[in-house]
């Protein structure tokens, strides 16, 4: 699947992934599952990291803080383990406030000449 899977799920294994719930059972199972769907779908190996990782330092609805995404130091530690491309897209989608964007594409699309038609 990827050739350092071992590495990166070990280092979820050994989080609070595991002690997380998350809709049907722990957040290591939801990650380890969104990174199987992505590798199955042969997406590139920086979207996959993402997957497996797509919530390592938190964000609006998610409480993970595996890694400190304000401070140089948490986001070269995670960056370490995916790379910078993954680590890059996890930074913004952790960081973004999603329920801005949601109200900001929601309102765009329902204002939106092409759902009228």
């Amino acid at each position: 699947l990827d050739a350092d899977s071992d590495r990166f799920l070990k280092v979820l294994l050994d989080s609070s992934a595991v002690e997380i719930w998350h809709k049907h059972g722990h957040f290591y199972s939801h990650l380890h599952d969104v990174w199987k769907i992505l590798v199955n779908w042969k997406q590139p190996q920086a979207i996959c990291r993402l997957g497996l990782f797509h919530s390592a330092y938190s964000n609006s609805y998610i409480s993970m803080n595996l890694y400190n995404p304000d401070t140089d130091a948490g986001r070269t530690e995670l960056r370490d383990v995916v790379g910078q491309e993954a680590e890059e897209l996890i930074w913004k989608f952790c960081v973004i406030n999603r329920r801005e964007m949601e109200n900001y594409i929601l309102a765009k699309f329902l204002n939106s000449e092409d759902l009228k038609k």
